[in-house]
């Protein structure tokens, strides 16, 4: 957990927002779409790259996405972070023994810190 902050919006406040404001609801409706479809080209993408290419992918939409850093606290598990890769958990800490000892990464626990993006880059390129 981290800390965060949100905004609930109730499921009647959204309708009638829909229902009366028309702009509302365009751009609703168009970030969903924008939404789904990544989310679509993200298990394609993940389901036609071999293994190291999932995880260089998932750890830089991590970095770049989530964390806004090069070096951070990964509040994922290895699990969650198989899942998120369509990998399995042992593959993961396989992996990020790899990429560590090749210098690509720095891994330490549950710290993360990307010490050579462009050649993880290279390799979610041709995963």
């Amino acid at each position: 957990m981290e800390d965060s902050t949100v905004c609930f919006i109730g499921m009647n406040m959204l309708k009638k927002m829909v229902h009366e404001n028309g702009d509302f609801a365009e751009g609703f409706l168009r970030d969903i779409s924008i939404k789904g479809l990544e989310s679509l080209r993200k298990i394609i993408t993940f389901s036609q790259k071999k293994m190291n290419g999932r995880l260089a992918e998932g750890l830089l939409y991590l970095s770049d996405k989530i964390y806004n850093t090069e070096d951070f606290d990964c509040q994922l598990t290895r699990q969650e972070i198989g899942e998120l890769t369509l990998m399995n958990k042992e593959s993961v800490v396989r992996l990020l023994k790899e990429f560590d000892e090749e210098g690509i990464l720095d891994v330490k626990g549950g710290r993360i810190k990307i010490l050579d993006k462009e050649r993880l880059n290279k390799i979610m390129q041709s995963g």
